[in-house]
């Protein structure tokens, strides 16, 4: 090997591992999954928000349940529910149990863009803004009422094509709490709502839009857990909440069946029984206890082949009257075999017949063999007539 093309091979091995070390030493991009879980330390997690909740004055418990198991249960009653995700599908029952249990009396902050039954419900329609003069902007958020001071609006600093604000609300149920405008617009324009109060029956619905003010990605820009803090003042401090971590994007959800095999100690043991078995059945029944028995191929019918050879023989001296009568005697033969009818007399039932199990029909059978009678009364014919001959003779192959 020549020396040049060592050098170029040790070469190429150093740029592969000086590629393998900048990729292992190269920062991970950052992932801005919404995951809303409250353990989940990525941008748009809540691990900031709950280790303040856990720090404050709020007694909370964390339900992972759904709403209907939730509202079932019998042991204290529940004020306070907090929904944050960027989707909540209550629906069916769960949502008429839910309804019910706001009408008694209770509280459900929700703050997220989707939940289409029961936004319906309370007569709130959703929708995004997007912007005609840019493609992505920034949110500056605020707070209507004035005792609420969270100093200058807040930005959620990441730019997005559109943000959800509340086009419609049941004015005579609902008060504004909140709105937003995006970064560089004046005062007034494209001010949106995005954060109301609905009263329902003795109870409420606070509806924020936006999830992601309890994210750690607002929560950790500038001064903006002024903004989330002056939101929880409008939950009594004094009453118990309920945090959600079931409807949640980010949640844990184990799907392997084998795990779930081995949490359960009548099911594991069966498991390892049934590989115990299976490992003796290979050991002891793997192998086969005869030799492998030879394949006797019947024999196989040559005669077709046969007529079918001789019939090409007499196509080189073109004697067509020699090989239409081997034709006709052919399609003969294969009547007997493939419809199992007797070719010894061609009357009205054998016509009959073999229209049904043909699929031909009778004028058809009847035109074909006249013309197979007449075949047989020339002592030659001619090539034209050999393949009208075949003509009819087709349809039954």
């Amino acid at each position: 090997m020549p020396k040049s093309f060592k050098i170029l091979i040790g070469l190429f091995v150093l740029l592969l591992l000086f590629i393998f070390y900048l990729e292992a030493n190269s920062p991970e991009p950052l992932d801005w999954t919404p995951s809303y879980q409250r353990e989940a330390k990525i941008p748009l997690g809540t691990k900031v928000f709950f280790d303040q909740l856990k720090e404050s004055d709020f007694k909370y418990e964390i339900n992972e349940r759904p709403l209907f198991e939730l509202f079932s249960k019998k042991e204290k009653p529940l004020k306070t529910l907090f929904l944050a995700n960027n989707y909540i599908p209550t629906q069916g029952a769960e949502l008429d149990s839910l309804l019910q249990w706001v009408e008694k009396g209770n509280t459900l902050f929700m703050a997220t863009s989707t939940a289409p039954a029961l936004l319906d419900t309370l007569g709130i329609k959703i929708s995004g803004l997007v912007l005609n003069d840019r493609i992505e902007y920034k949110p500056l958020l605020s707070l209507v009422n004035q005792n609420f001071d969270i100093g200058s609006e807040k930005i959620f600093n990441r730019n997005q094509s559109y943000f959800p604000y509340i086009k419609e609300i049941d004015t005579s149920e609902t008060i504004i709490l909140g709105q937003f405008r995006p970064e560089g617009d004046s005062l007034s324009d494209h001010k949106q709502l995005n954060f109301i109060k609905v009263a329902f029956g003795e109870g409420e619905f606070f509806v924020h839009t936006m999830p992601e003010v309890f994210s750690n990605h607002f929560l950790l820009t500038q001064d903006n857990e002024r903004y989330t803090s002056e939101i929880m003042r409008y939950f009594d401090s004094s009453q118990p909440l309920t945090w959600d971590a079931y409807y949640k994007t980010g949640r844990d959800v184990i799907d392997s069946p084998l795990h779930y095999l081995l949490n359960n100690e009548s099911l594991k043991i069966t498991y390892y029984l049934l590989i115990i078995s299976l490992l003796i059945f290979i050991i002891f029944e793997g192998k086969r206890k005869q030799k492998a028995i030879k394949i006797v191929e019947p024999i196989q019918n040559k005669s077709y082949e046969y007529v079918r050879t001789i019939a090409d023989m007499y196509l080189d001296k073109s004697n067509h009257k020699k090989i239409a009568m081997l034709k006709i005697d052919l399609f003969l033969a294969q009547i007997r075999q493939n419809y199992h009818l007797s070719t010894q007399e061609i009357d009205q039932l054998f016509i009959k017949n073999l229209a049904l199990k043909s699929g031909q029909t009778e004028e058809e059978i009847v035109n074909t063999f006249k013309y197979i009678e007449r075949i047989n009364t020339l002592e030659s014919i001619s090539k034209k007539d050999l393949i009208l001959l075949e003509e009819y003779l087709n349809p039954y192959q």
